[in-house]
């Protein structure tokens, strides 16, 4: 495959909606730039009818090649922009991946600020304003977002060339491949391999960088690759080949679900490959999942308005998947992502159904489901529709408001007492966790957990609007 450095570096303008004219005239200052097709530039007026805004900016700033950041009063008071925009830029930088450029445009107190060890534009750090000659201001700023575009390109090609050598002979016999930790340090496509960060039933998931993109990426690579594991005592021997083909079949299902989906609260995909071995490449969510937020939090609770929020996310993100024919089947917090945004995006789409059709006979050892989230009709082998994601979801919800699930086989921790318990037991009320939850709340989760599906919600839209107004209810 071939590596290529692009041949227009992106420049982002990160700046406050009071500076736009400054913003204008800067742009017209780097036309040179356009004309000789070194550079294409991207604000948020640029942003299409009908497009999801915050995505939008979210896209353009992780991959940007050149951040500027617009420097003034407007721009320190902007929260989005300084709180957002900014910390994500310098988040970029440090790692190498973008090249960030303040720009002083009007006089305000910046020293102290995180940008402040970068070079400043224009010349000395003089703001545009208090230049007698704006224009030699502008040429100051230009040339040295020129030299800055140079320099990156000069780095591209650097990398490009360490690719070539680092990956010329990097090609590797999957026969020799053993355990998922073989992989660490073999490349997959553009992907070098770095480290194992989990195993899930059906897939493993590494740490990877792409150098020619300057970025990290997450790979999942099918667990029936292995022929031993590095969680388990069993080996690939073991599995016989039906259920080998069947979880390539699954693997091929998840990216061609994942790959139908535009969602700005679901994790998307950026490429499948079966060659040499079956892998998804995705983004890297370096905050983690909801289920390390939790544990890292001791399993505190969350407060209720922080709950409402999630739910909106997660809810948004299931009617879209279930109105696409795609029904999740293992919602829960190991498979909500924490975006640096601060948004939830769903993943994990390995045991998707599509619409009423099923790949899986029925066979307990190899169960398409986790169960302390799966519902009452996943533990019994029935038929289930979308409304098994809102079963999953109420238990999600639960857990983020009393620290707590309500059904975790207190007396064996076995599966089978955490299905009895799904099936037979109604949920714990909050308060035996020690939590103050509003009845108004509690009663959402506990209709969402309905054993029989037609008595829960019937979209996940409909728990989280019951979910808002309870909340607001108790608040006014």
């Amino acid at each position: 495959m071939t590596v290529a450095s692009p041949k227009e570096i992106e420049i982002f303008f990160c700046y406050a909606r009071e500076d736009e004219n400054l913003r204008n005239e800067l742009e017209k200052h780097l036309s040179i730039l356009k004309q000789q097709g070194q550079i294409i530039t991207w604000h948020d007026r640029k942003i299409g009818a009908g497009k999801e805004w915050e995505r939008e900016i979210d896209t353009h700033l992780n991959t940007a090649h050149v951040i500027l950041l617009l420097i003034s009063q407007n721009f320190m008071n902007s929260d989005y922009c300084y709180s957002i925009e900014m910390k994500r830029a310098l988040e970029r930088h440090e790692v190498g991946t973008v090249r960030v450029i303040p720009v002083i445009l009007r006089p305000v107190d910046w020293k102290g600020a995180p940008f402040s060890k970068l070079q400043v534009l224009p010349t000395d750090g003089k703001p545009i304003t208090r230049w007698r000659n704006r224009d030699e201001a502008f040429l100051s700023i230009a040339e040295g977002i020129r030299e800055a575009v140079q320099d990156f390109l000069a780095f591209q090609k650097t990398k490009e060339r360490e690719y070539y050598e680092n990956t010329i002979f990097s090609y590797f016999d999957v026969r020799n491949i053993q355990m998922p930790e073989d992989l660490v340090g073999k490349t997959l496509g553009t992907c070098r391999i770095e480290s194992l960060i989990g195993e899930g039933g059906f897939g493993v998931v590494y740490l990877a960088t792409q150098p020619h993109l300057n970025r990290q990426v997450a790979i999942k690579v099918v667990k029936s690759t292995f022929r031993k594991e590095s969680s388990y005592s069993y080996s690939y021997d073991t599995i016989n080949e039906d259920r080998h083909r069947l979880m390539l079949l699954r693997f091929d299902r998840e990216a061609e679900a994942v790959a139908r989906l535009d969602h700005p609260y679901i994790l998307p995909l950026y490429e499948y490959q079966t060659s040499p071995l079956p892998y998804l490449v995705m983004p890297y969510v370096a905050k983690g999942s909801l289920a390390d937020r939790i544990k890292a939090s001791y399993y505190l609770p969350l407060p209720a308005s922080e709950v409402a929020t999630i739910l909106s996310q997660v809810a948004s993100a299931l009617d879209y998947a279930h109105q696409q024919q795609l029904i999740h089947r293992d919602i829960k917090p190991h498979n909500l992502f924490c975006h640096h945004s601060g948004n939830i995006l769903l993943a994990d789409f390995g045991i998707v159904q599509f619409g009423d059709s099923d790949l899986l006979a029925p066979d307990p050892s190899m169960a398409p489901y986790t169960p302390s989230y799966a519902s009452p009709e996943q533990h019994q082998w029935l038929k289930v529709d979308y409304r098994t994601d809102i079963y999953s979801l109420g238990i999600v919800i639960y857990e983020l408001l009393c620290g707590k699930r309500p059904f975790e086989g207190r007396l064996t921790g076995g599966p089978f007492e955490i299905a009895n318990q799904h099936l037979h037991t109604p949920p714990p009320a909050m308060h035996t966790f020690g939590v103050q939850v509003p009845p108004a709340i509690e009663a959402v989760v506990v209709k969402a957990l309905a054993k029989q599906p037609e008595q829960r919600y019937q979209s996940a839209g409909e728990m989280s609007a019951a979910f808002q107004a309870a909340f607001y209810r108790n608040n006014i």
